[in-house]
C-alpha cells in the first residue's frame, strides 16, 4: 500500500499544482480583463498652422519726363494668409532730387490722404486692414519732375518700401507697428 500510497500522493500532488496552474491563469485573465474595463484611453489631435505674412508691391509706372505728369501708382497687395496692416515709406535715392520732385492723387497734389496717414517716423499708414488677396489704394497716382531739375541730380529713382504686421490683435496701423517696435531694422520689408 505504500506504493499505492505514494502513487497517490504524486497524483494529487500533480492534480493540485494544475489547479493551481489553471486558477493562476484565470486570475491573470480575470484581472486583465479587469484592468481593461477600468481603464480609459482618448486621443485628441490639436493641429496648429502657422500664418503667412506676406506683401508685394505692385505698381503701374512710366518713365517720367520732366515738366510730365507721369504714372506711379505703388500699391501693395496681400499675398498671405492672414490679414494685415501695412505702411510704406517712398524713398528718392538721390535726396537733392526731392525738391524738384512732386506728387499727385488724381489731380490734387500730394498723397493719397484719404486713405493714407503720414506720421511723424516718416512712415504713411494704410488705414484699413488689408484683407489677404486685396490691395491697397495707391499712396499716390502720379509723379511731375520740374523743368528746373538740374543735369546733375537727373539720376535717380522713387523707390517705394513697404511692411506689414498681422492684423490679429490691433485696432488700427500705428498701434500694430508700435506693438513690433517703430525702427530702421528692415524687419518684412518689400521693396
Amino acid at each position: 500500500m505504500s506504493k499505492e500510497k505514494g502513487v497517490f500522493c504524486k497524483r494529487t500532488m500533480i492534480a493540485l499544482i494544475s489547479f493551481v496552474l489553471f486558477a493562476g491563469i484565470l486570475l491573470c485573465l480575470k484581472i486583465g480583463k479587469m484592468n481593461a474595463y477600468l481603464m480609459d484611453e482618448k486621443k485628441l489631435v490639436n493641429t496648429v498652422t502657422i500664418g503667412k505674412n506676406v506683401i508685394v508691391i505692385d505698381e503701374a509706372f512710366e518713365k517720367p519726363v520732366k515738366e510730365k505728369k507721369t504714372v506711379k501708382e505703388p500699391c501693395i497687395k496681400n499675398t498671405g494668409t492672414v490679414d494685415c496692416f501695412v505702411r510704406a515709406k517712398v524713398v528718392v535715392t538721390d535726396s537733392r532730387s526731392e525738391e524738384y520732385l512732386n506728387y499727385y492723387y488724381g489731380e490734387q497734389e500730394g498723397w493719397n490722404e484719404k486713405e493714407w496717414t503720414v506720421y511723424e517716423d516718416g512712415w504713411i499708414y494704410y488705414r484699413d486692414i488689408l484683407k489677404v488677396g486685396e490691395c491697397t489704394r495707391p499712396i499716390f497716382s502720379h509723379v511731375k519732375i520740374s523743368a528746373d531739375l538740374p543735369d546733375a541730380f537727373a539720376d535717380f529713382s522713387v523707390d517705394v518700401l513697404a511692411e506689414s504686421v498681422q492684423a490679429e490683435h490691433f485696432t488700427d496701423a500705428k498701434e500694430a507697428f508700435m506693438a513690433i517696435g517703430v525702427g530702421g531694422d528692415n524687419r518684412g520689408i518689400a521693396k
